[in-house]
């Protein structure tokens, strides 16, 4: 304890005394008077001045002068309206033991150590109710034990108070941590011209989007079509506290390609003696499908196709660029002209032998059957190398004038099996 805090208790314990005035009853102090020896005649010695004395401390210690370390004050057990009840002395000699309250944290009270018989009691009548914090001044009852209890709520106070700015401090950073993060997401950096790209804010909150070839769209979330290709900035904005336009996140470059131009010509297997349709593609790069509508496909940038039978088909076309970009286009067509093996219909014994040319590509296999106006079988042959000369199966030389008519069974490199078949006029020899 420092020198200024001890002035200042003693000063404390004589405001105390002062203001106790003891009042027993007159049987205690008749009591007191009859356990006392009797002076002796001439003496000098007062034995009614140090009873008083002696009563007075007797009280103040029965008071329990406490010092409140916390304040600074010292406080006393007994309210100034309270008697004592009861006060015997015995002829032993009391002990009274004064405890210090500042070594005691469980709040022990002084009391008297009495070995003999007759002993000293002293029952107080005191407020032991503990009055709130907040009132220092009448809270006189207060022990050690609950000073200690509301430092450990202190403590407590102060440990949760760390814990929540702990919490706050890991939010703060959770957020700090995010704030490098894309605010704006934009769906392809690389597109097809005429192909849509989606632009979103990650927040959800409507946004302007600059499209960087002069267009501007609002909302939180849009979908757009380059027509032309080129490399656009993509920027989006949102307006401040002032209604200005500001920019929300970094620019996003998108690159457009060209489309490929799916475009075709068509020649008439007809026309310069074809005997293909012929399809030839606007663009010569990139890889090329044909679909010729009779289940048959190829590829290529020029091809040729040979229709069966006379109709309209429906051609499709379909590109794929060197960029990876693909369209498509179609086109109706007219077949004149049937193809039929490219078989004649004229035929001079005398000049050639006859089989329709288009039995003679390789790989094809065949089964050629030849028949007079009766229904007669004339020839029949399945390689290229047995042709007709003009001769009924019989071994007679056709006239000329005789028409006979032919049936082929082709089967294609696929599998596929078709019939052909005409007739043919014989000619002079």
């Amino acid at each position: 304890m420092s020198v200024k805090r001890f002035d200042q208790l003693e000063q404390n314990i004589k405001d105390a005394l002062n203001n106790i005035t003891p009042e027993p009853d007159n049987a205690v102090w008749e009591g007191i008077k009859s356990d006392l020896p009797k002076a002796s005649a001439g003496s000098g010695f007062n034995w009614k001045i140090a009873s008083a004395i002696s009563g007075v401390m007797i009280i103040a210690a029965g008071a329990g002068i406490w010092y409140n370390s916390d304040s600074g004050e010292v406080t006393s057990q007994v309210k100034p309206n309270e008697s004592v009840q009861e006060l015997k002395l015995s002829d032993s000699k009391t002990e009274l033991n004064s405890t210090e309250t500042e070594s005691k944290q469980k709040g022990e009270s002084a009391s008297g150590n009495n070995e003999n018989n007759d002993k000293t009691e002293l029952a107080v009548t005191s407020d032991q109710s503990v009055q709130q914090e907040e009132d220092v001044t009448e809270n006189s009852n207060s022990t050690d034990e609950t000073a200690l209890a509301r430092e450990q709520d202190v403590v407590n106070s102060t440990d949760l108070l760390v814990s929540e700015n702990a919490d706050e401090t890991v939010e703060e950073v959770s957020t700090s941590a995010s704030v490098g993060e894309s605010m704006v997401e934009v769906s392809l950096t690389d597109v097809c011209q005429g192909k849509a790209i989606e632009c979103r804010t990650l927040s959800g909150e409507s946004a302007v989007w600059d499209m960087g070839d002069g267009n501007r769209l609002e909302g939180y979330r849009i979908m757009y079509h380059y027509l032309r290709s080129g490399e656009f900035m993509v920027q989006a904005y949102q307006p401040n506290s002032d209604g200005e336009l500001e920019a929300i996140d970094d620019q996003v470059e998108v690159t457009v390609y060209n489309k490929p131009d799916a475009g075709f010509e068509v020649i008439d297997a007809n026309d310069f003696g074809r005997t293909e349709t012929q399809f030839t593609a606007h663009e010569a790069s990139g890889e090329h499908l044909w679909k010729f509508s009779n289940g048959e496909f190829s590829n290529g940038n020029t091809v040729g196709h040979r229709y069966r039978n006379k109709g309209y088909y429906q051609v499709k076309h379909v590109v794929l660029s060197p960029d990876g970009c693909a369209d498509s286009s179609t086109q109706n067509i007219r077949v004149s002209t049937a193809y039929n093996l490219m078989a004649k219909t004229v035929f001079n014994p005398n000049s050639e032998s006859w089989l329709p040319e288009g039995l003679k590509e390789e790989g094809l296999k065949f089964e050629l059957k030849i028949f007079d106006l009766s229904g007669n079988l004339a020839f029949s042959s399945n390689t290229t190398d047995n042709t007709w000369i003009g001769k009924t199966e019989s071994g007679k030389d056709a006239r000329e004038g005789d028409i006979f008519y032919w049936m082929a069974l082709v089967t294609s490199p696929n599998g596929e099996v078709n019939e052909y078949g005409g007739n043919i006029l014989i000619i002079s020899r």
